[in-house]
């Protein structure tokens, strides 16, 4: 009989943790549909995809970094401004950075500039009011290109950072 008790007590106690993160999530993705639509409008024509548990984002701005450099080129700087001002509105969302290089040098010089160019963004998004411990940088280096690298307007525009947004550690 003891035994029966704590086979019901112990399966009632799963059951409340399955449904309890089951509302999270459901809360946590409402959520992030809504920062989706709020960034589609305010980042029109950027590659905005909503995944199951993210948000990725990719500015439209063809070149985002000149060649051998982690310096945020102005055109890029309006947009990021936008991106700012709508996650501002979400504490609860971290940012994953990720920078990305053409396919031009040495892979060793390349990932270590996409790590600048990801850490660039994140200083311009500190500066403009976002928290950093809510961003995480990852550099890539030339892996992942958008384009192919055959001529000099396709490597400059592989040369980026993308966004991805997620949900914090604890709500």
């Amino acid at each position: 009989m003891k035994n029966t008790y704590y086979l019901i007590v112990l399966f009632s106690c799963i059951l409340f943790a399955t449904q309890s993160c089951r509302t999270v999530k459901h809360r946590q993705r409402k959520n992030l549909q809504s920062v989706y639509f709020q960034l589609k409008d305010s980042l029109a024509g950027s590659d905005i995809r909503y995944m199951k548990d993210s948000i990725r984002i990719i500015f439209p701005e063809h070149v985002v970094f000149q060649l051998n450099s982690s310096e945020i080129l102005e055109n890029f700087k309006v947009p990021l401004t936008r991106f700012v001002n709508t996650l501002q509105y979400y504490p609860g969302l971290d940012v994953l950075i990720t920078g990305y290089t053409d396919n031009t040098g040495e892979a060793e010089y390349n990932n270590k500039l996409s790590k600048e160019r990801a850490e660039s963004a994140q200083q311009f998004l500190v500066y403009k009011g976002m928290l950093a411990p809510r961003l995480k940088t990852w550099g890539l280096g030339e892996k992942n290109p958008l384009f192919t690298n055959d001529t000099p307007e396709n490597r400059a525009r592989n040369r980026r950072v993308e966004f991805v947004i997620l949900y914090a550690d604890q709500e």
